[in-house]
């Protein structure tokens, strides 16, 4: 039930939170649940969708049963990686349509967040129907909406560098975009083709750099 990605510097390859248990406890049958599920919302038993993701979708099922409720709904997936690789990226991309400081700016930077997504997610071997559910344009939306890097990339939207950004507005607060970005940068910045994921590639350079960030709607 955690999220991220991790790079494997021996090998230069991006693995996913279940790659990397598979590999170093030789674990099997491991399932992921991801989607736009807001803790305060939680709490408050408002309704919220999840996707639950295993190779085996039986499992997923059995585990959906167990902890569903009323207010707590599951959908299923046999996508593992995609479903990891977008509940992942998503984090990089809210902070950049957070930066579009309107709603005009913003839905253009959505737009084009989903789709440089679809590129990435394909790239990892993902499939393509994920990006259009709930790990996908769902949790994009809760994240761009209300979330921690939104709030950072509406900082950076204003002129700010991340550092500066960071120490005034969010010193106690974890920006998860930022530590992801720090961590896949050296393999997107050198395996990606930078034509098709230019938001991408902006933040990136933002945050590695400490620069300001530059994007073109």
């Amino acid at each position: 039930m955690t999220k991220g990605l991790k790079l494997e510097k021996k090998k230069n390859k991006i693995l996913t939170i279940s790659e990397q248990l598979q590999k170093n406890y030789n674990l099997k049958n491991i399932s992921v649940l991801k989607g736009p599920c807001l803790a305060k919302e939680l709490a408050r038993k408002n309704q919220t969708s999840v996707i639950i993701a295993n190779k085996n979708i039986n499992i997923a099922k059995s585990i959906g049963r167990k902890i569903s409720t009323k207010y707590y709904l599951t959908e299923y997936s046999k996508d593992v990686v995609g479903v990891e690789v977008c509940s992942a990226i998503k984090n990089i991309y809210s902070m950049i349509i957070g930066a579009g400081q309107s709603l005009n700016s913003s839905s253009n930077l959505f737009q084009k967040a989903v789709l440089e997504m679809r590129y990435l997610n394909k790239y990892f071997k993902g499939k393509d129907e994920t990006i259009l559910g709930l790990a996908g344009v769902g949790d994009l939306y809760v994240s761009a909406a209300g979330g921690r890097n939104s709030k950072m990339g509406s900082f950076l939207g204003k002129g700010f560098t991340f550092k500066t950004a960071k120490k005034r507005f969010m010193l106690k607060e974890t920006v998860e975009g930022e530590e992801l970005a720090r961590e896949i940068a050296p393999f997107i910045l050198k395996k990606i083709d930078r034509k098709k994921i230019p938001l991408m590639i902006n933040l990136l350079k933002t945050i590695k750099e400490n620069k300001k960030l530059k994007i073109k709607v």
